[in-house]
């Protein structure tokens, strides 16, 4: 089965995010070094990230959320995942972005404490290979936080491949904020798995059938928390669509995930998963769920430029893939399985085709393959931190995720 283009949907609005990375990462024949960054200075900060909140945030707001972040309204911004330890004193950044030749690559941090200020944070970024998952440092990144605005940071970064082009940029949270959660209904509706409902419509085993959230989101790895920096892995991200215009309403729940893998080379490539989202407003995502695995492939050379999806990326579907997660006393894992799987297309590759398949690949495929999550899901915390108050009324909601049960590995 050839593969096939993506370009709509929601996640023509998720390619828009991940696409255009300011950065691409050239491994060979590179003589530039790449310089270690320092986080802006506070003073500076405001410079990079203009606030478009005119009234001024509550003291002790929280620090910025995990998950998917990147450039607000910036078709060619970088994308970064931002993984937290439990503690909220350590942090670790993954980014998504290309390599010259248009392939997609991943690189990433080790878990590392923030700096003796607590609102900024600096690490080396490295590159890691298959077989054996050996790392090489390849880059430097610093974040500086803003103390009562959890909303946006500024980013600072450094390739080799950038040759003195370091980069400064504000970043914004792509799933978390947004006012617009206020004009939704406020209890989300649960939805049990299909497959369990009896002829009578009840589910026999309603009492296992938990829903999911934005808590499940993060880094999951085959062992979890006793290696907080191994890989390959699974990110989750679980959301809730905020985009009034696009054509899933505001308050469908949505799900799609990026698989850090291997090509057959040992070469770094990610690879979107494209899961079922519920089709109403409201509906939230169950523990098991299914997708299409997509390759993103840039078009351009190096994207330093703001690019249109159509014109700049190719998305194809190579593969489908399934995970299921369970939250027992013993604590949360995930099996997620791959199959029909295929290479993606050579002719806009300068490369040539991007072999995915063989033995580096992970998950194994047509295996089920358990995981974990690397940090806790247990907590309770804002999934947003503002809102529109309607007229005649003083106070609008504000959305709280929660997860009662035990969740560590």
């Amino acid at each position: 089965m050839p593969p096939k283009p993506i370009s709509s949907g929601f996640f023509g609005r998720l390619a828009m995010l991940l696409q255009g990375c300011l950065i691409s990462v050239v491994f060979s024949g590179s003589a530039y070094a790449y310089t270690s960054q320092e986080p802006v200075t506070p003073s500076a900060a405001a410079g990079y990230c203009s606030d478009e909140n005119s009234d001024p945030w509550a003291p002790g707001s929280q620090a910025v959320t995990p998950g998917l972040w990147a450039r607000p309204g910036n078709v060619g911004g970088s994308s970064w995942d931002l993984v937290w330890s439990d503690d909220r004193k350590s942090l670790k950044a993954i980014i998504y972005t290309y390599e010259s030749n248009g392939r997609p690559t991943w690189l990433v941090s080790k878990m590392k404490a923030l700096e003796a200020d607590g609102t900024s944070w600096k690490s080396t970024l490295y590159r890691f290979t298959a077989p054996g998952n050996s790392s090489t440092a390849v880059g430097s990144v610093a974040f500086r936080f803003f103390p009562e605005d959890p909303t946006r940071l500024v980013a600072s970064w450094d390739w080799n491949s950038l040759a003195g082009r370091q980069q400064k940029e504000c970043l914004g949270n792509f799933i978390s904020v947004s006012p617009t959660f206020s004009d939704l209904p406020n209890t989300p509706e649960t939805i049990s798995d299909p497959d369990a409902v009896s002829s009578t419509g009840q589910d026999p085993d309603a009492a296992s059938d938990q829903i999911v959230n934005e808590l499940f989101n993060g880094l999951w790895n085959t062992v979890g928390s006793t290696g907080q920096d191994n890989v390959p892995g699974i990110s989750i991200n679980i959301l809730r669509s905020t985009f009034p215009a696009s054509g899933n309403a505001p308050g469908i729940f949505q799900e799609h995930d990026l698989l850090l893998t291997f090509d057959s080379t040992g070469a770094p490539v990610y690879l979107i998963a494209d899961m079922d989202s519920p089709t109403r407003a409201n509906q939230q995502i169950s523990t098991t769920n299914s997708g299409k695995l997509l390759y993103r492939q840039w078009t351009h050379g190096i994207p330093l430029d703001t690019c249109a999806v159509a014109s700049c990326g190719i998305t194809t579907e190579v593969g489908s893939i399934s995970r299921q997660i369970r939250t027992t006393g013993a604590g949360t894992t995930a099996t997620i399985k791959v199959s029909d799987l295929r290479n993606p297309p050579s002719d806009v590759l300068e490369g040539g085709q991007q072999n995915i398949k063989g033995a580096n690949f992970f998950p194994a495929e047509n295996s089920d393959v358990t995981v974990r999550k690397i940090i806790s899901n247990t907590g309770i915390r804002p999934v947003q931190y503002s809102c529109k108050v309607g007229a005649g009324q003083t106070t609008c909601p504000i959305r709280l995720l929660r997860n009662a049960r035990a969740a560590r590995q």
